[in-house]
């Protein structure tokens, strides 16, 4: 019998009205909950062992902003948080997102399929080019993305993924959702759901607030961001193309129900 899954939402302790929002919204959902109290990043003494900065100036051609460290050492803490018990899947939420009726009924039902994917993504800030793998009820599929995802709002980990995850983050030299979308350099494999049914609540102002002083000049971004980032991209059509190979192999050789 497939599970629900218990949700792991990432909440500063000074956010009172978001938590009751996000705690109200997962509880009438249909999933278990524990809290995480967030790493507050701008109380954190910089330089900080976690973070190298060479390597995000390199990669992201930006300096830190405080809060992005926070919000990446909060995602941390929760999956340590699922790999201390012994459950199979955590849904891990960041506390401004708001869900579709039915939710429960589609992760179960996604789960069904959980052999195809170690990571299942359940929001977006926008639409990537995708390769539908495994079709649902009510219009929903899961798919590969085929090139870059933001936003780390909702997904589902399994014990693999959450493993590999937190022997690969650290040191941070990516903000987070940049860094668990290249699941392929660490090992694991990534579907989406689509369309999302975990959205980012507009009316919650973003606690992670960029100013454009922290972005590096263009001219200087040229010589490593620029090249950088096409690799990546380049890796991951590839690696995702692949991925969907395997997917669909892997569904033709299984037995059927």
């Amino acid at each position: 019998m497939t599970h629900t899954p218990r949700a792991y939402l990432i909440n500063l302790a000074s956010a009172k009205t978001r938590l009751a929002y996000a705690s109200k919204n997962i509880l009438e959902a249909g999933f278990p909950l524990s809290v995480v109290d967030a790493v507050n990043g701008r109380l954190l003494a910089q330089p900080h062992p976690a973070f190298s900065a060479k390597a995000f100036a390199f990669k992201h051609g930006k300096t830190l902003n405080p809060s992005e460290l926070g919000c990446y050492l909060s995602h941390i803490k929760a999956l340590e948080a699922f790999m201390a018990t012994e459950d199979s899947h955590a849904l891990i939420l960041e506390d401004d997102i708001s869900f579709s009726p039915g939710t429960a009924e589609i992760i179960r039902e996604a789960l069904q399929h959980a052999p195809l994917w170690d990571m299942l993504r359940l929001s977006a800030l926008h639409k990537p080019l995708s390769v539908p793998v495994v079709s649902l009820q009510g219009g929903h599929r899961l798919c590969v993305d085929l090139t870059r995802q933001t936003g780390a709002g909702a997904y589902i980990v399994n014990r693999k993924a959450a493993t590999l995850l937190l022997r690969k983050l650290l040191p941070m030299t990516l903000p987070y959702d940049h860094m668990f979308d290249r699941n392929w350099s660490m090992g694991f494999r990534t579907v989406s759901l689509h369309p999302i049914i975990a959205q980012q609540v507009s009316a919650h102002d973003s606690q992670i607030v960029g100013h454009a002083r922290d972005k590096f000049p263009a001219w200087k971004r040229y010589w490593t961001v620029f090249p950088y980032r096409a690799y990546v991209e380049s890796a991951r059509f590839v690696c995702r193309v692949g991925s969907v190979i395997a997917i669909l192999w892997q569904r033709l050789r299984a037995p059927a129900a």
